[in-house]
């Protein structure tokens, strides 16, 4: 069976909810997304691009079925087993999510909102199951069943809705909306929380999500007609019902009036539950975008860890480059000191300064306790100059899975700070410099680009369509792209000297930059 047949035998069990159930009306909205949304998503996320989930289909049936009871009775001794068996699906969607996830990694911003809408329905079936359990989260009992509620519609549909966009098109403007949209779930829940003033400001965060995407749900070329009118018309919708959340969340801020819950689940709820959730799931039933082909087949350096890392400290297999000849890169107007040093490196010495980003120096201050046992990216604090010393070791090939392989191995106060292992691969030809990090159980691959420029060197991890440049960590048989970059820049400077500089942004954010001085050693 496959998860659309057990989505339309879904339906049926909510008309029969609807006549038979043993809840108020409004208990459907939730149901809804249970039994019908959440599956024919779920089919157009994991089956309809030929994959197959028979755990999930089973898993998605037995919970389908205990969410039908709990709906058709009253209050019974087994209403906390059936909500963890829809507990159960939930995290299993959301480990599915996860797992797409380090497949991937940050490679498609749209890709990753699709797998955050998977993770946060678990959350909601942990909130339905508090529910069903009467446990005392801090809310009423409704409070408790909202926010069950909010994490399938606003915390899963709609980060999925959004990333189905971002598979037709993506403007300047759509990864600012994407994250603000993506994040307003957890801001709202956490103005509830702790401040009416918060949920004021966090309900006024999500409109601009909201709206920033009707925005780019208008500008999105349809391939089908009917798409024109049924998913924008799914997001005004949404669109119109935060603003009742926001007259509800100013109502109780300032008390000159008041929204009832009974009327939110009225318009609201009403309104999400039909119009936008029930048109976007068609709109996007009627075509679903097919993700981008990334099928990155570049070699991948196998060794991990700490014990093959001091392996090579300890190797005497020295050699004298980083390189044999430059040439493999195919760069003839290179300058020939940058040239020297690639093919000549043990002759230098190096210098460096380390520029951490004040928003950034937080995370190194914690990072360096961690380094310092690693002994990998293992940076001072302090911008003071620094001699780094070391060596450079050749690999064993068939122990790498790469080829000419060297370990180039960095050392500031006979501290260990970085031992990176360099090689090659030429794809479609082009030639890439691809670089691995060791770390605990896994590897972090730096693939960069060359280019030269009034004959300096620039290497760069930003690659651009189908270019293979990225950061990357190698996690088991996973390889998913980080959302780092890094570039560099070398050139010569007189007859004897070199100056590299190396800038390191997270997110697009600048926050490291390391520039190096490098002198031919005075005995050569």
């Amino acid at each position: 069976m496959k998860i659309r047949t057990v989505a339309i035998c879904n339906l049926f069990l909510v008309f029969i909810l609807i006549f038979f159930g043993a809840h108020p009306w409004y208990y459907v909205l939730l149901t809804l997304a249970q039994l019908v949304y959440v599956p024919i998503v779920l089919h157009m996320l994991l089956e309809k691009q030929g994959g197959k989930h028979p755990w999930i289909v089973r898993l998605m049936m037995v919970a389908s079925l205990s969410v039908f009871v709990l709906q058709l009775t009253d209050e019974t001794n087994w209403d906390g087993l059936l909500a963890a068996i829809y507990l159960l699906f939930t995290v299993v969607v959301g480990v599915t999510g996860i797992k797409r996830f380090l497949q991937r990694g940050f490679i498609d911003l749209e890709e990753f909102m699709m797998e955050v809408g998977m993770v946060h329905l678990a959350v909601g079936g942990a909130w339905f199951l508090a529910y069903e359990l009467n446990l005392d989260v801090g809310f009423s009992p409704i409070i408790t069943w909202l926010t069950a509620i909010h994490f399938h519609y606003a915390g899963f549909l709609f980060p999925v809705f959004i990333g189905f966009i971002g598979r037709i098109q993506k403007s300047r403007m759509y990864a600012f909306f994407a994250v603000t949209a993506c994040l307003a779930p957890w801001i709202v829940a956490i103005g509830i929380t702790f401040s009416r003033l918060l949920e004021v400001v966090s309900v006024l965060v999500y409109i601009v999500g909201i709206y920033g995407c009707i925005y780019l749900v208008i500008q999105t070329p349809f391939p089908k007609s009917i798409q024109k009118v049924v998913i924008p018309t799914s997001f005004i919708a949404l669109g119109v019902s935060i603003l009742f959340s926001l007259l509800y969340a100013v109502g109780n801020l300032t008390g000159f009036f008041t929204v009832s819950i009974s009327f939110m689940l009225l318009f609201h709820g009403g309104m999400n539950g039909l119009l936008y959730a029930g048109l976007g799931v068609l709109g996007w039933y009627l075509h679903t975008p097919a993700p981008k082909e990334h099928d990155w087949d570049f070699p991948i350096s196998q060794i991990r860890g700490w014990k093959n890392k001091r392996k090579l400290e300890e190797s005497t297999q020295t050699v004298r480059g980083l390189v044999d000849n430059m040439d493999i890169y195919e760069l003839a107007s290179l300058d020939s000191m940058v040239r020297r040093f690639y093919e000549q490196t043990f002759d230098y010495q190096l210098t460096a300064r380390v520029y951490w980003r004040r928003w950034f120096l937080p995370f190194a201050f914690l990072y360096k306790f961690v380094s310092r046992f690693v002994q990998q990216i293992n940076l001072p604090i302090s911008s003071n100059e620094v001699e780094m010393t070391g060596s450079i070791v050749k690999v064993d090939d068939s122990e790498d899975g790469r080829q000419s392989v060297r370990a180039w191995i960095r050392k500031v106060k006979n501290q260990t700070a970085f031992v990176a292992l360099y090689s090659f691969h030429k794809t479609k030809e082009e030639t890439y410099m691809n670089i691995a990090l060791p770390l605990p159980f896994s590897t972090m691959i730096g693939i960069l680009k060359l280019n030269v420029e009034d004959k300096h060197l620039q290497l760069s991890s930003n690659g651009r369509g189908n270019s293979e440049a990225g950061i990357y960590l190698g996690l088991g048989k996973n390889v998913m792209k980080l959302p780092l970059q890094e570039h560099f820049l070398v050139s010569s400077v007189g007859e004897r000297y070199l100056k590299a500089t190396h800038r390191m942004t997270i997110f697009s954010l600048p926050f490291l930059t390391i520039e190096y001085k490098i002198k031919l050693k005075d005995s050569l």
